[in-house]
């Protein structure tokens, strides 16, 4: 397990990516280089990734979903969620 340190930089340079590198997270191109950075994070975890697409105020959008290789679709879930 990461020490506290370790964690919390890992964490501010998500935040800087997200925020400063990306920035603003309007639709269409914001959005989509948020949801690739998110979605490259995962994959790199090793999780499997897939997305949920689904409309909002006539923008294309979606839900990420992240689980561990192997892992069969269940009733149950864990989620963590956040806006992009």
């Amino acid at each position: 397990m990461a020490d506290g340190k370790a964690l919390s930089d890992a964490l501010y340079g998500h935040v800087q990516a997200l925020s400063v590198h990306i920035g603003v997270r309007t639709p269409p191109d914001g959005l989509a280089r948020a949801r690739d950075y998110i979605r490259g994070q995962l994959q790199g975890f090793g999780l499997e990734v897939s997305e949920q697409p689904y409309e909002f105020h006539g923008q294309d959008v979606a839900n990420i979903v992240a689980r561990p290789p192997g892992t069969p679709e269940t009733k149950s879930y864990y989620v963590l969620g956040a806006h992009y």
